[in-house]
């Protein structure tokens, strides 16, 4: 604050962390974790019992199972190039056929973790176990009874599996650091270059900024040239006075039927709904003259995008009106929270002018939200 006045920016946030660069993986390592996935870890456990069970002849099952690896690396690589977002199999059951299909294939995936988690923690007792033997040996001692029973392998699994977790709770943490920073001050003479220059440093992965009021023009037009500085997730958030993620229960949110902002919306609604029970209710502006036929029909299409959208029992709502801010301004009332999309027009992200009248009409808090690209 200088000079007793305020900035409009009330923060910025959801930065990726420190001074650690930002979450990527280069080919080596994305080639690594592929083969790891494909192969897994019955190369490790399984290879000297195929070998004493069918001999010189496993080599050709080897060969067979590399063709299989082969045409399984090649699908996720299609997918992968079809669908250039993180995710996995989920995204990819997501983009082809619904949210509860991909659902289910995510618990799926999550079963067959565990089990493939069981075989690598028990495969590595095995070795673990095989290990400390020959060093008793060979500080000339005998291996204790108690080394090649079951409760020693299972012990050396648990130790395993625990020792491997914390470590990823650790990374997931803040890049190893038992310590994450959460919160950056700084100091500029201007403080909208200053967000820009902190975003590209730390290499945020979205930016979410406090706004009092979007009636000044001057701001907003600071804010857009902000929007296109930055490249990252952006969500401005325009509050009253006393507002909280605690005001009020209900969400809606307008769609337009483009569908621009489908994933950052879905995102940021997962993210609320963990604040608390919510109930989202989804908003579809029609003509005014729009036949009930025709309104019933938006409707049910409506209700469909929405359960996909997000989870729990959404509602939906169709609304006819020649006067779209209005019908907007007036479908979320005091404590709601709306939520709309930013526009972009010839690769430049704006705030339309029907998001800013409804920002500025309506009583509800309002998050106005862009993605990035």
């Amino acid at each position: 604050m200088r000079g007793g006045r305020r900035s409009p920016i009330l923060a910025w946030v959801n930065d990726v962390g420190g001074d650690q660069q930002g979450r990527t993986v280069t080919l080596l390592g994305a080639t690594g974790v592929g083969v790891g996935a494909i192969v897994g870890g019955g190369i490790l456990v399984l290879a000297g019992v195929a070998f004493q069970a069918t001999g010189p002849s496993s080599l050709v099952a080897f060969a067979l199972n590399g063709v299989v690896a082969v045409l399984t690396a090649l699908s996720f690589a299609e997918m992968s190039t079809a669908f250039p977002e993180s995710g996995g199999a989920y995204t990819f059951a997501k983009k082809v056929l619904t949210v509860r299909a991909a659902f289910a294939v995510g618990w799926v995936l999550w079963f067959a973790y565990i089990v493939a988690g069981v075989l690598y923690a028990l495969g590595f007792a095995e070795y673990a176990v095989a290990v400390l033997a020959d060093v008793w040996r060979a500080l000339g001692g005998t291996p204790p009874e108690w080394l090649r029973e079951r409760a020693a392998l299972v012990a050396l699994a648990l130790v395993a599996t625990a020792a491997y977790t914390i470590s990823m709770i650790r990374k997931g943490g803040g890049g190893g650091q038992w310590d994450t920073p959460e919160t950056l001050m700084t100091v500029a003479e201007e403080p909208w270059a200053e967000i820009a220059r902190v975003a590209r440093a730390r290499q945020c992965e979205s930016l979410l900024l406090g706004m009092a009021t979007l009636d000044d023009p001057k701001a907003v037009a600071r804010l857009e040239e902000l929007l296109n500085d930055v490249d990252c997730d952006v969500a401005v958030l325009r509050a009253p006075s006393g507002w909280s993620l605690g005001s009020g229960t209900r969400i809606v949110v307008p769609v337009g039927g483009r569908g621009g902002h489908d994933d950052l919306r879905a995102r940021l609604l997962g993210s609320l709904g963990r604040t608390g029970r919510r109930e989202v209710r989804f908003v579809r502006i029609l003509p005014g003259n729009t036949p009930d036929e025709r309104r019933e029909q938006v409707r049910r299409e409506l209700f469909v995008f929405a359960e996909e959208e997000t989870h729990g029992h959404p509602g939906a709502e169709v609304i006819a009106s020649d006067d779209v801010v209005g019908a907007l301004a007036g479908s979320a009332g005091e404590g709601d929270l709306l939520v709309l999309g930013l526009q972009r027009h010839r690769g430049k992200r704006l705030f339309g002018e029907v998001a800013l009248q409804v920002a500025r009409r309506t009583d509800a808090a309002t998050i106005l939200i862009s993605r990035k690209g």
